[in-house]
């Protein structure tokens, strides 16, 4: 018995239908320069080409690359969200393959 054939147990039991929910993926170091963004790009490309919707929150206020790598100027960005008003549907950037960013 592995670890999470207790788990299925329970559900089966229950008649419960797994679905996948997760919304949010989260790419994070402490250190930089060690591919985050590289992974983020990658990760985005795959979910795109499997049919999903996805957003790159990229949270570097300072130096946030996303942009650079996908070769796009945004309009806005994160600060404009917080401090002039605009909606999160203002300050998303389209980037190649309808990637969205931030």
């Amino acid at each position: 018995m592995d670890q999470a054939e207790q788990l299925r147990n329970i559900i089966k039991a229950n008649n419960t239908v797994i679905r996948p929910t997760a919304r949010v993926i989260t790419v994070t170091s402490g250190k930089g320069g060690v591919g985050k963004s590289n992974t983020s790009i990658n990760l985005a490309i795959w979910f795109k080409r499997m049919g999903q919707r996805v957003i790159i929150l990229d949270a570097d206020f300072g130096l946030a690359n996303i942009e650079i790598m996908f070769g796009t100027v945004p309009r806005h960005n994160l600060c404009d969200l917080l401090y002039q008003g605009k909606s999160i549907t203002d300050i998303i950037t389209w980037g190649p393959g309808e990637i969205g960013f931030i």
